[in-house]
């Protein structure tokens, strides 16, 4: 009788297996092993460790998360006058202001702008 509970076990155990290496597989065909994809968890060092690359994927990865937060916010009726979210990332916001054409050196002072608005 034990062996039968044990080969049930071993059955579910290689079906969660196979399941496991084929989502993997897949996920590396569909966009290789070296890019983050939503839902990737991301283990980041130190800021001053971060790899300028690895910098980059975390705000592609944070962006697309805001992307599909406020996608489905959209999708079931939700207004941004209805509810709002705060990023409190500085790699988020450097960003943001480089793409305003704002200066490294002005960043410091709009963050504290920031700081008292928000």
């Amino acid at each position: 009788m034990g062996s039968s509970i044990t080969l049930v076990y071993n059955y579910v155990h290689s079906c969660q297996i196979y399941l496991w290496n084929h989502a993997a597989s897949m996920r590396v065909h569909k966009s290789g092993h070296d890019k983050v994809m939503l839902g990737d968890l991301v283990y980041c060092k130190e800021d001053n460790d971060v790899s300028i690359t690895s910098g980059i994927w975390i705000l592609s990865a944070e962006a697309e998360l805001i992307s599909s937060i406020v996608t489905f916010f959209k999708r079931i009726g939700i207004s941004s006058s209805d509810v709002g979210f705060k990023v409190s990332s500085r790699k988020v916001l450097q960003e943001v202001l480089t793409s305003y054409s704002i200066s490294d050196e002005s960043f410091g002072k709009v963050c504290i702008i920031i700081d008292k608005v928000g």
